[in-house]
């Protein structure tokens, strides 16, 4: 799924999913939206801030960079499967999120 940014506030991306066995979130290059020069805040649980160094800043993302868990046939961590909170430090940017899920039982 497409999400643009039109601000720089949080955002979520996606619910809390028990069933989650994998997640990508993905900045878009600069060769795919030239206004993806920013930064990318991700959270899993909580609302990412926007300050460098902060311990609430989450994961950072740049253009180009990705969060793909999990790694080369490993399991999910239980932590990606909460709530997916985005937030960009300058507005206009474009994130790419999908995620697979366990058929229900």
């Amino acid at each position: 799924m497409l999400i643009n940014l039109t601000n720089t506030l949080p955002r979520l991306a996606l619910d809390e999913n028990p069933r989650r066995k994998r997640i990508k979130i993905q900045l878009q290059s600069t060769n795919v939206d030239a206004a993806n020069t920013g930064g990318l805040f991700v959270d899993f649980g909580t609302q990412p801030g926007i300050t460098v160094g902060a311990i609430s800043q989450g994961e950072v993302l740049i253009a180009g960079d990705s969060i793909e868990e999990p790694q080369a046939g490993g399991v999910i961590d239980e932590k990606y499967k909460k709530q997916v909170w985005i937030r960009s430090d300058k507005a206009d940017m474009s994130v790419t999120v999908e995620e697979d899920v366990e058929a229900a039982a």
